[in-house]
């Protein structure tokens, strides 16, 4: 049986408010503001990351014309939202430059809100068979979902994801997805401005349709209610009915599922590249999917005179993945980050062997499993690095009792060469030695050296080959 294909489609405007508001103060250095963007990347990218999509695409409410159809319908509709902004908008521009990038066409129409496109493209994959996973922050969305819909709700953050398919949305709500609209009918959404039935809440009108399963039903028996609701109904009635209409998906918006224009594969490593060095996203290169990156003949560091190819970069977050780590070669190079002194709080173990970087998310794998494990990978290996003092007290935290040898300590070396030298710091010797003039390698934080692991190790195999001859 062929295995079912998988389109992610994403609530752009949802995920990029999310975060612009998550990092509102995140710019380049030449003050160009890049909030949204890189919340919009991460989420992105750890999406595609858990959900291996075949098809993505992205949906977008159309500036002024999107919500004119409902205006019709009730002119106070989403009435009292704030403008974003300017700098959001700012964004918006560079957001399309990284869609473009990743290969990922952007809907939006006239009269049709992004939830509306959403709706009309996973109806049309269901009937394809396509299973669809919708990624929003709107949860009026879940009245779409069935087997072959589901909705990946964000919740607070950037990284905390709630899956809704038919089953979790019932145990949750304890009414089927077909009674979704209708509960929203009766209790509302300020959010949108939805009225709903005043003095009914969530509680409230699940109860009524537990009871009567549908709006019709529960106006079908009024005789049956309590007096104080029944009345608080009468006098809701044409309100309730009219929040329908407004909350209801359109599923009929005048789009057509084009499968090769939403390939999922069809994105442009070399300009994702450019782009993320422009916007200086560089901790975000090892998310990207295999699809994403460029083949390691491809990818070069270029500062100064400094030209090498650099090494084919992978993350590691999982145990299982450590499995994956097959060295070349016995010579390991290898970096090191802890939150503390003496390798307390380790965060990130760096390992290449020259044609391959590795790296290894500590924070995210097990801590008992990850000692022995790291004792077999390193075991008959020699280390190269610089304060390898640093990495080896990292690995004693980690539980590795049996050390690996030392085969070449960077830092050792530049001393033992011009100990008269008052910085002997990885820039400093990169820039001295190898002509590179490139941003500081010292003192970045975590996501950073993460994202310019292959950089870092590039530039060790460079200055060992240069202080070490083979």
């Amino acid at each position: 049986m062929a295995e079912t294909k998988k389109l992610v489609i994403i609530d752009g405007k949802s995920v990029f408010y999310r975060g612009y508001y998550a990092m509102p103060n995140l710019s380049t250095k030449n003050g160009v503001s890049t909030g949204g963007v890189y919340g919009f990347a991460v989420m992105a990218l750890e999406v595609c990351k858990r959900l291996k999509p075949d098809y993505v695409c992205v949906a977008w409410d159309k500036p002024k014309t999107n919500i004119r159809k409902r205006l019709e319908i009730y002119p106070e509709y989403k009435a009292g939202r704030k403008p974003a902004p300017p700098d959001f908008y700012d964004q918006v521009k560079i957001l399309h430059e990284l869609l473009r990038a990743f290969g990922w066409p952007l809907y939006e129409l006239d009269d049709y809100e992004a939830d509306d496109i959403m709706g009309t493209l996973a109806v049309q994959a269901s009937k394809q068979g396509i299973e669809t996973l919708l990624v929003t922050s709107d949860l009026d969305l879940l009245q779409v979902v069935n087997n072959k819909i589901h909705v990946y709700a964000l919740k607070t953050g950037l990284s905390n994801i709630e899956l809704y398919s038919p089953k979790s949305f019932e145990a949750k709500y304890h009414i089927s997805v077909d009674q979704f609209l209708d509960m929203k009918s009766l209790k509302g959404d300020s959010s949108d401005n939805i009225p709903g039935v005043p003095g009914i809440g969530e509680k409230g009108a699940i109860d009524l349709l537990d009871e009567y399963k549908t709006l019709d039903g529960v106006y079908e028996n009024l005789s049956l209610i309590r007096e104080a609701l029944r009345k608080k109904l009468e006098a809701g009635h044409d309100s309730a009915y009219m929040s329908k209409e407004l909350a209801r998906i359109y599923t009929n918006a005048p789009l057509k599922l084009d499968l090769k224009e939403i390939d999922g594969h069809s994105g442009n490593p070399t300009e994702i590249q450019k782009l993320f060095d422009k916007l200086e996203f560089r901790n975000l290169n090892p998310q990207l999917p295999e699809i994403m990156q460029l083949a390691p003949e491809e990818q070069t560091t270029n500062h100064g005179e400094l030209k090498l190819k650099l090494a084919k970069s992978t993350t590691i977050s999982s145990a299982g993945q450590l499995a994956e780590i097959k060295f070349a070669s016995e010579q390991i190079f290898v970096a090191s980050r802890a939150a503390k002194a003496h390798g307390k709080e380790p965060q990130l173990l760096i390992l290449g062997d020259g044609k391959n970087v590795w790296t290894l998310e500590l924070a995210k794998l097990e801590a008992s499993e990850l000692g022995p494990k790291l004792a077999e990978l390193l075991a008959n290996k020699k280390l190269v690095g610089y304060n390898l003092k640093a990495t080896l007290e990292l690995l004693a935290v980690l539980g590795v009792s049996d050390w690996p040898s030392v085969a070449h300590d960077i830092q050792v070396a530049a001393f033992l060469l011009n100990s008269l030298s008052r910085d002997l710091s990885p820039t400093a010797l990169a820039k001295e030695e190898l002509g590179y003039d490139g941003a500081s390698l010292d003192d970045i934080d975590a996501n950073e050296l993460a994202g310019r692991a292959s950089e870092l190790i590039t530039i060790t195999v460079s200055y060992t080959h240069l202080t070490l001859p083979t």
